[in-house]
């Protein structure tokens, strides 16, 4: 089969109708990380909605700034390739950059000798154990696993090879560790218990706050519709008989379903309070199934069927693929206890 998609290993290793699961899966997480951004948008844009357009316009509430950003993104899911929007990949490195920076020296400014305690800061733990802690699972899980164009992007390299690729990988792995380190640890011990989900919204008002917002938001808009890209082909796979259909829709289809595949998203945003709720439910059913159910099966599976006995690694590999499984099935469970008991008890930030 096709190496450049998911459905396609799949489908080699169960069948066609494998495949089809796995497509399904692959539209649902990267819908529900569209959801996501809708929140984030909102976040983002509302105070320059409110400025842009006064208090009490209807573009200035949460479903008039949506209806509007989507009017803005039906062009640019409705374009047939992501190739204009590469460049912006450097855009979103150095506002993530910028982003870290701020609560950085955020953390740095109330540690100094004599700093009074900011409004909405909360106690720091050393170890925290409880529900919480399982809702931060799938979210772990979910910063890292955003892969799944991996295989389209590295049928598009000229001069590819799996060695160029892994350095590419670890390279990437290691700076994301290393941001995520940085605004993970400075913001919780800055704002402790009273740390969102959206760490920037902890920030006080100032203009590189506001600035920081407004990158992010133009970052999310240029990312939208890359995730909708891996959304509509998923969705087209799954409902066209016809693979070249599906592979290349035309016009008209590419911009209904930007606008079926952006109008859902943004409704469901509307009636999420935060995006750390959407994340770890996304990462504990979705992501879950991404990266640990559908490799490690596949490989196993693939792996033993071209197994002739020459290459001792094979058995140990499979091994390890088996433990990903398990461990990818502890995660589902706990995340979703987790982020369900505190939704309930209104804890979920």
């Amino acid at each position: 089969g096709d190496p450049s998609s998911y459905q396609s290993l799949t489908q080699a290793a169960f069948g066609k109708r494998a495949g089809q699961l796995t497509d399904a899966i692959i539209a649902c997480y990267t819908g529900c990380a569209l959801v996501a951004y809708g929140v984030l948008i909102v976040q983002f844009f509302d105070a320059p909605a409110q400025v842009a357009f006064g208090s009490g316009a209807f573009f200035a509430s949460k479903a008039g700034l949506l209806a509007l950003v989507a009017v803005l993104l039906t062009p640019l899911c409705s374009m047939r390739s992501i190739e204009a929007l590469k460049p912006t990949s450097m855009l979103g490195n150095a506002v993530l950059a910028y982003t870290t920076y701020l609560v950085v020296q955020h953390y740095f400014a109330g540690a100094a000798p004599g700093a009074a305690k900011a409004a909405g800061e909360g106690d720091v733990a050393a170890v925290i154990l409880g529900m919480g802690m399982l809702q931060a699972l799938p979210t772990i899980l979910f910063s890292y696993n955003f892969h799944y164009n991996m295989p389209v992007y590295y049928n598009e390299l000229k001069h590819r090879s799996i060695p160029k690729m892994l350095k590419i990988v670890v390279t990437v792995y290691a700076t994301v560790t290393t941001l995520y380190l940085a605004i993970g640890l400075a913001g919780y011990l800055r704002y402790g218990a009273a740390t969102k989900s959206n760490i920037v919204i902890n920030l006080p008002r100032s203009d590189a706050v506001a600035a920081c917002k407004i990158l992010l938001g133009v970052m999310i808009l240029c990312t939208f519709p890359v995730v909708q890209f891996a959304t509509r082909g998923a969705v087209c796979r799954l409902l066209l008989a016809d693979k070249h259909t599906a592979a290349h829709p035309p016009l008209l289809l590419r911009v209904a379903t930007a606008v079926c595949i952006i109008g859902a998203a943004f409704i469901l945003s509307t009636v999420i309070p935060n995006i750390g709720i959407v994340v770890s439910f996304n990462g504990a059913l979705f992501g879950v199934a991404q990266q640990c159910f559908i490799p490690t099966v596949c490989f196993y599976t693939l792996s033993k069927k071209a197994d002739d006995g020459s290459d001792p690694w094979l058995p140990r590999l499979r091994g390890v693929a088996v433990a990903l499984f398990i461990l990818g099935v502890n995660v589902a469970v706990l995340g979703v206890a987790g982020t369900v008991k505190n939704i309930l008890d209104g804890s979920s930030r």
